[in-house]
């Protein structure tokens, strides 16, 4: 898991890049927007939530971001992500096209729901997520609503020797992919 103090200065680093680039932006065509959301995914394993922010650059349609969040889909992960969005106005609001690809960071954690304690160790792994959302105009920032697909990977090998000692394989490995749908919603500065 990430240490609390990495998670401290990310966020303050974050918040500055926030201010900071908001002054700026408003001099240029490019606008720095964060991207801050909460979901619930569906999949054949189970149903879990996600939380997302997302911090880039749009220009006229376009935004490019990176991404980080935490999925707690069977087995708790953190994705670092880069994000392309583009948007279709409409008269008031607006759709987006998005698609996001980086890696997925499990936690090296056993979740008690699905899975036994023992000697299991995770590895890095890949994560994907492409979508639609409806964005609502208000005064002072945007709303927005989206569905979608995601899928993260992750390599799993554990020692069989602990489980059954008899084996004649000591290291298994699995390759592990969730596939879903998902709901969300969010806030857009």
């Amino acid at each position: 898991m990430i240490p609390k103090k990495t998670l401290l200065i990310i966020t303050f680093f974050m918040l500055i890049a926030n201010n900071l680039f908001a002054q700026i932006s408003h001099k240029k065509q490019i606008k720095f927007r964060s991207y801050n959301e909460a979901g619930l995914s569906v999949g054949a394993n189970a149903n879990a939530v996600f939380i997302n922010s997302v911090n880039g650059f749009e220009k006229k349609k376009f935004f490019l971001g990176l991404g980080m969040g935490a999925d707690f889909y069977y087995h708790t992960s953190i994705p670092v992500f880069l994000q392309g969005n583009y948007t279709i106005p409409l008269q008031k609001n607006a759709l987006q096209l998005i698609t996001g690809a980086g890696m997925n960071k499990p936690v090296n954690k056993p979740n008690p729901k699905y899975e036994s304690a023992g000697a299991a160790e995770y590895s890095t792994g890949y994560y994907f997520s492409s979508g639609i959302q409806y964005l609502v105009k208000l005064k002072t920032h945007t709303i927005y609503f989206g569905t979608g697909y995601i899928e993260k990977q992750m390599l799993k090998e554990f020692d069989m020797s602990l489980i059954d000692p008899s084996t004649q394989i000591s290291v298994s490995s699995a390759d592990l992919r969730f596939k879903r749908i998902y709901l969300k919603a969010g806030i857009r500065f």
